[in-house]
C-alpha cells in the first residue's frame, strides 16, 4: 500500500529484476550498505546516488518508518511485487465490479478463459476476494456496489 501512496506505482510495472534494483536502491537510502542478490553492484550504486540527490528531506523522513519495517525482515523483492499487483487487481475489481472482466485481464496468452482460476494462482485468490462477505461489504461502502 505505501509504494502505491508514495507514488511508486511505475516500479510496480516494472520486471521483478528491475523492481528489486529500485527497490534495493531505496532502501539504501535508510541501510547504506543494504543490498539484495542478483542486483549489479555498479547499477545500485549509480541509481543509490541519483535517488539520495532527488529525494527530499521530508520525504526521507516520511518513508523512514516503513523502510526500517522493510529491513527488520527477510528481503523478497518478488514476493512484494506480486503483492502489490494482487493489490491493484482488488482495487481494480473493487471499482468495477466485474469480475468475468477481472479474471480475463488476468489470463496469459493461450490460456482458454475457462482455464484461468485453475492456472492462475492469482486469478483465483482474486475469485476468493469476489466471493467473500468483506468485498461486498466494501463495494457498500464505497458505493461502487450496484444498486
Amino acid at each position: 500500500m505505501l509504494l502505491i501512496t508514495q507514488g511508486l506505482s511505475l516500479p510496480l510495472r516494472m520486471d521483478v529484476s528491475e523492481f528489486t534494483l529500485v527497490m534495493t536502491a531505496l532502501l539504501r537510502q535508510f541501510e547504506p550498505m543494504f543490498s539484495a542478490g542478483g542486483v549489479d553492484p555498479a547499477r545500485l550504486d549509480s541509481l543509490s546516488r541519483s535517488i539520495t540527490r532527488a529525494m527530499p528531506r521530508e520525504l526521507h523522513a516520511e518513508l523512514t518508518p516503513a523502510a526500517r519495517a522493510v529491513l527488520k525482515r527477510p528481503f523478497d523483492p518478488a514476493v512484494i511485487h506480486g503483492a502489490a499487483l494482487e493489490f491493484g487487481d482488488r482495487i481494480a475489481l473493487l471499482a468495477t465490479g466485474d469480475l468475468p472482466a477481472a479474471i480475463a485481464a488476468l489470463a496469459p496468452p493461450g490460456v482458454l478463459p475457462g482455464r484461468v482460476i485453475d492456472e492462475v494462482p492469482a486469478a483465483g485468490r482474486l475469485l476468493r476476494v469476489a466471493l467473500s462477505e468483506r468485498f461486498l461489504e466494501a463495494r457498500r461502502l464505497t458505493g461502487f456496489q450496484d444498486t
